[in-house]
């Protein structure tokens, strides 16, 4: 697994616009006194939606403050979870697992296509912002590679 960091430019301030306010209140209302940290991996995806499907640090801050918890948890949470993107990606963002048994399987040529379709470089946006990829972990997703038969 490949070590996740933030992306270098970072935007100044982050704050949730009023549907992603009402959203998050509604989500936190949820839980029992006490227990509203529990709420950060849903306020996580309600800001990566709300800022083109990437989450800046001040996002992070931000949330950390509303959840009133540390920030270093928020961030441990965003940085372990694939399905969080730290840096900014394209409106189309293709994931390749290339962990051993994916590439047995083919992943290689999926990242050679990206490579040749897309751009050289993973996680970077064509000039249009439109397209990205990523080749460099596993992700989450329904079945488990080195189990897969298929």
């Amino acid at each position: 697994m490949s070590l996740r960091r933030p992306a270098k430019i970072q935007p100044e301030n982050f704050e949730f616009n009023s549907l992603s306010l009402d959203a998050a209140n509604n989500i936190v209302s949820k839980y029992p006194k006490g227990k509203q940290q529990s709420a950060v991996m849903a306020l996580l995806y309600i800001a990566q939606r709300q800022n083109d499907n990437w989450i800046p640090l001040v996002a992070m801050k931000y949330i950390a403050k509303f959840l009133d918890m540390p920030y270093i948890k928020v961030y441990e949470v965003a940085t372990f979870y694939s399905m969080f993107n730290l840096s900014p990606v394209g409106k189309y963002f293709i994931q390749v697992c290339t962990t051993t048994p994916c590439m047995i399987r083919g992943a290689g040529k999926l990242v050679e296509a990206c490579k040749e379709k897309i751009s050289e470089n993973e996680s970077e946006l064509l000039p249009g912002k439109n397209c990205s990829w990523d080749g460099s972990r596993m992700f989450r997703r329904l079945r488990h590679c080195s189990n897969d038969a298929n």
